[in-house]
C-alpha cells in the first residue's frame, strides 16, 4: 500500500525520488523546528522519521525482504542533506545572538 501511494505521488507530480525526499525532508524538518524551536532535535526527529520511513520500505517487499544499502543511504542523504545544513545555520545564528549584549531596563521604566 505504502510503496503503491508513493508511486502514485511521484507519477501525479512528475517528481523523481530524491526530489520527493529533498522536498518532504525540507517540509518534515521546517514543520519540527516551528514545533519545537529547537534546531538539532528538529533534526533528530527528522532521522529518527527517515528511519521509520526506510523500515516501512523494507517491510513492504514481502517473503523475505532485502534491505538495499545504497538506496537506503541514498533516500537518507537526499532526506537530511537540507536540513542538516539549516540545523546548523539555525544554531549558529541562535548562538551569536545569545552572545550579544542585551540592552538593560531601567528600574522604574517600563
Amino acid at each position: 500500500m505504502y510503496r503503491g501511494l508513493k508511486a502514485e505521488l511521484l507519477h501525479y507530480y512528475g517528481l523523481e525520488d530524491w526530489m520527493m525526499h529533498l522536498v518532504l525532508g525540507a517540509a518534515f524538518y521546517l514543520m519540527a523546528l516551528a514545533a519545537t524551536r529547537r534546531p538539532w532535535l528538529s533534526l533528530w526527529l527528522l532521522i529518527g522519521l527517515q528511519l521509520g520511513n526506510e523500515l516501512l520500505d523494507l517491510s513492504e517487499q514481502g517473503g523475505r525482504p532485502r534491505l538495499d544499502l545504497r538506496q537506503t543511504v541514498t533516500d537518507s542523504v537526499w532526506t537530511l542533506a537540507v536540513p542538516a545544513m539549516a540545523a546548523a545555520l539555525v544554531a549558529t545564528i541562535q548562538a551569536v545572538c545569545d552572545m550579544l549584549p542585551r540592552p538593560r531596563r531601567e528600574r522604574g521604566r517600563v
